[in-house]
């Protein structure tokens, strides 16, 4: 190892965990000793962590409160030392302390707004691909329906808060007044995804809910229909499925259509 990347080694050492090795290489003057010196540097990595927390989670922000705010993330900081050279995938492991970590695995509408905000985070930063068409439905034979698979969107993804979490977090992005945190009477199975330059998200209904499962999990549209007939009469049921079909292009769930002829 050459000088240099030993000297790297130790001053990444010291900013992370405090390691003794680097002070005898930095230099003292009247205005500040080593310690002084480096722990400028070492404060300095956690407050931009901190604020990059602070940036991805605002939901999380209104239900802590910025004091409250940056004791959790200081505390996740020293917990969680970053494995990315890259601070925008930092938070991935947010949710998982808060649901662990005490006094906010007390609170779990916590865990769960930090989790409807990465996911939320992931979903805008999704590749950009293209997207399936109501006139390319349109142009498949009756015989090429009940085949058609579904390719969705690398930005689909899907999230079931027991929390309010989700009504929390659209009142703040319209500025509208915020609910008080409250447990729902039921888990909701709720969809998110980018829709030209912003994030969307909703509750999926049961059938829907069901419906998608499916497709995602690779459900030809025959299948789909089957699946259905849990909910709706049978002579309801295609009629379910395209109304689903055509709101998912609608919303650019779809990526592309894709017909396997040998099925």
């Amino acid at each position: 190892m050459n000088p240099l990347e030993q000297l790297q080694r130790d001053f990444t050492g010291y900013v992370l965990r405090g390691d003794a090795a680097i002070r005898d290489a930095v230099v003292e003057d009247g205005v500040a000793d080593a310690p002084r010196r480096l722990g400028i540097y070492q404060q300095a990595y956690r407050l931009r962590l901190c604020e990059v927390l602070r940036n991805d989670f605002p939901g999380l922000l209104h239900l802590l409160g910025a004091e409250g705010f940056d004791e959790m993330a200081r505390a996740y900081v020293e917990a969680s030392p970053s494995p990315y050279f890259n601070v925008r995938w930092y938070g991935d492991r947010l949710g998982d302390f808060l649901q662990r970590a005490v006094p906010w695995s007390h609170s779990p509408a916590l865990a769960e707004m930090a989790a409807l905000e990465w996911q939320m985070s992931l979903a805008f930063d999704a590749v950009d691909e293209s997207l399936a068409t109501i006139e390319q439905v349109a142009a498949l034979s009756l015989e090429q329906w009940p085949l058609m698979q579904l390719s969705f969107s690398a930005s689909l993804r899907c999230v079931e808060p027991r929390w309010n979490v989700a009504a929390i977090r659209l009142a703040l992005d319209l500025e509208r007044e915020i609910p008080e945190v409250a447990l729902l009477a039921e888990a909701q199975r709720r969809v998110i995804w980018r829709r030209q330059l912003g994030v969307r998200h909703r509750v999926l209904e049961a059938d829907e809910a069901a419906a998608l499962e499916a497709a995602v999990g690779g459900a030809c549209f025959g299948e789909l229909c089957e699946r259905l007939c849990e909910w709706h009469d049978e002579e309801q049921v295609a009629m379910r499925a395209a109304e689903l079909l055509k709101r998912w292009i609608q919303e650019e769930w779809i990526s592309a259509l894709v017909v396997d002829s040998s099925r």
